[in-house]
């Protein structure tokens, strides 16, 4: 069943949960960091959302993930070698933004909550 996701994997869920909490708490933007699933899933549910996503994603990002999230109407940052400092300019970038929250990749209850329904 999770092929049968739009990112293919479990993230859908998620994020999906995640970020209909975060609108419901009057989050306007998201800013995701990650090199794959995750991005994908939270540009995927911010534009079902109505919601503008930017997601910053390592040079290790391949080409093919880049142009799967582009294509949800997300803003893409390549930044870093590594997902720690893509993630580094994700968190700092939250924090010069009022109406922005942080959607972490993999590390927090809302995504669980999600994951597991």
């Amino acid at each position: 069943m999770e092929a049968l996701q739009q990112s293919g994997s479990f993230k859908d869920r998620g994020m999906a949960y995640m970020c209909s909490q975060l609108q419901k708490q009057g989050v306007s933007r998201l800013i995701s960091s990650s090199g794959g699933n995750a991005g994908l899933a939270a540009a995927t549910m911010g534009r079902k959302l109505g919601m503008a996503v930017r997601v910053v994603v390592p040079t290790t990002t391949k080409p093919l993930m880049l142009e799967r999230i582009r294509a949800q109407q997300a803003e893409v940052r390549v930044h870093g070698a590594n997902w720690n400092e893509a993630d580094g300019l994700a968190r700092d970038m939250v924090a010069k933004e009022e109406t922005a929250a942080y959607v972490p990749p993999y590390e927090d209850p809302l995504l669980w909550e999600g994951h597991s329904s």
